[in-house]
């Protein structure tokens, strides 16, 4: 079984429960609370955490911002903020470069987790510690996927990131139709 099938297999499974960051057990067993963290202290409380940060662009998309840790890049499943889920949970989205190249299709449970980068993380090499940044418009049904150094979440920390619709705007603009 792959690791990725197993982490999902594992968040899913109705006879497991998460203790603590790496800690299981079986679901109605006694478990000593000492026990838990001792192991959780072994494993540095907690695991390094993907989501940085997210907000509002300037044209009105919700971003989302994240560092590649180690989990990410293993399980290319995204966490998503309770402070934006019922706006973009249980939908898809088209999943667009800032260059204009579909790669793909991001989809947003409703409890918290999206997916769909794989493509996008296998073709531009996301490695541990890039940022990385999605800008969801849910009018237009898109998503905007970059990434890069970690100055790249300071953009849209900043009010200077920009959603699906000013990018399609910027590759349609009247000068890049001339162009062709």
């Amino acid at each position: 079984m792959n690791p990725n099938t197993f982490g999902v297999y594992l968040t899913y499974t109705p006879i497991i429960e998460r203790l603590a960051y790496g800690v299981y057990a079986l679901r109605g067993s006694d478990v000593d609370p000492a026990l838990v963290a001792a192991a959780r202290d072994r494993l540095g409380k907690s695991g390094p955490k993907a989501l940085q940060d997210y907000g509002w662009t300037g044209d009105k998309a919700v971003w989302l911002g994240y560092v590649v840790t180690e989990s990410l890049e293993r399980s290319l499943v995204l966490s998503v903020p309770q402070g934006v889920l019922s706006v973009i949970g249980g939908k898809k989205f088209s999943l667009l470069t800032v260059d204009g190249a579909d790669v793909g299709t991001l989809g947003v449970g409703e409890k918290g987790q999206a997916w769909g980068i794989g493509p996008y993380a296998r073709r531009r090499g996301l490695e541990v510690d890039d940022a990385l940044v999605l800008a969801i418009d849910t009018g237009l049904e898109c998503a905007l996927i970059q990434s890069g150094p970690i100055e790249l979440l300071d953009e849209y920390q900043e009010g200077r990131g920009r959603g699906p619709a000013s990018i399609l705007e910027q590759l349609t603009s009247p000068q890049d139709l001339a162009d062709l």
